[in-house]
């Protein structure tokens, strides 16, 4: 691995609050997300989110395929790209950026609702020698879009995922403003101290004495 793939490496591990955050949102929408690293190898195992997807994925890797494809594409043209896996999932990609560098990709799947369609779940079961009425059964429930909102999700993943990582900056931004200022305040206090005990009859001995202490007690050493 070059010191670029391991800075981008680095750089997206440090976004996986970022990723979490996503898939569980778009978890909701019936949408399984991936997350792809600057090389094109997946960040973690694919895990389809539903029964209906599982069904289908412990027969083939289809899916998980398309959205290596897809990755590779969005890695490339650093750009927003869709296609659709063999059985007829539809596959989105956005690409991550971290201080406009490529670091990664972002990549959703989801089952339409065109594949429910008699002629296309019978071609589908019979290509994966699945039981057609337990594929139909979990796919009523699981594959609530269509293949027209693709461009929809496409423009959801991306806004959602600029959002995640505009509040890991706010929150990261935060964190180091508090440590700053309780470092301030720690500075000043001392300071304080120090100057008013500079008014008190004493001997420079014990005043350099009481200011070491300080400095000891400050410093936390």
């Amino acid at each position: 691995m070059t010191s670029i793939d391991t800075a981008t490496s680095r750089s997206l591990s440090q976004l996986e609050s970022v990723l979490d955050q996503l898939r569980t949102n778009l978890h909701e929408l019936g949408l399984t997300v991936s997350a792809w690293d600057a090389a094109g190898e997946a960040v973690g195992q694919w895990q389809a989110e539903c029964g209906f997807c599982r069904t289908i994925g412990a027969c083939w890797d289809g899916c998980p395929k398309a959205a290596k494809e897809l990755a590779d594409r969005v890695l490339t043209e650093g750009n927003l790209a869709k296609t659709n896996s063999a059985c007829g999932c539809c596959v989105i990609g956005v690409p991550i950026y971290q201080r406009r560098r490529l670091i990664g990709a972002a990549v959703a799947c989801y089952p339409t609702s065109e594949m429910l369609e008699e002629e296309s779940l019978s071609r589908l079961c019979d290509r994966l020698h699945l039981d057609r009425e337990i594929v139909q059964r979990r796919g009523r429930t699981a594959c609530r879009h269509s293949a027209e909102e693709a461009d929809d999700f496409l423009r959801v993943l991306n806004w959602m995922l600029k959002r995640e990582q505009s509040i890991q900056v706010s929150r990261e931004e935060l964190t180091n403003l508090s440590t700053n200022l309780a470092a301030t305040y720690e500075e000043l206090s001392l300071l304080y101290r120090v100057s008013g005990t500079m008014g008190v009859t004493q001997k420079p001995e014990e005043f350099l004495q009481n200011v070491c202490c300080e400095l000891l007690e400050v410093m936390n050493i």
